[in-house]
């Protein structure tokens, strides 16, 4: 993990969201700019934007109260210094300080 995208996750606690979309949207938003600076640990692949945004829609019914889960499950279904599980540990930190757990 770079520094960079260590004080994205420590900063996630100052970050106001009003749900589960705004937090994909900002969390996207960071992570292409980050992307473009070339401070991120891999290059976001096609094949792991289709992973988040297949897990990300299991995680809005979750958010929206649809289904009950463990929002941690989606996280621990990737390896540690994956793509998938930064975006996962970021965005389910971000829901969790604003109150969406």
């Amino acid at each position: 993990m770079t520094k960079e995208m260590k004080a994205l996750y420590d900063e996630l606690d100052q970050i106001k969201i009003k749900n589960a979309v705004a937090a994909y949207d900002f969390l996207g938003e960071e992570i292409n700019e980050m992307d473009c600076n070339k401070t991120l640990d891999f290059e976001m692949s096609s094949g792991a934007l289709k992973r988040i945004n297949k897990d990300f829609k299991i995680l809005k019914k979750y958010y929206k109260g649809k289904i009950s889960m463990d929002p941690n499950h989606i996280t621990m279904k990737y390896e540690e210094e994956t793509q998938e599980y930064f975006f996962f540990s970021c965005l389910i930190k971000l829901m969790s300080i604003n109150g969406w757990d």
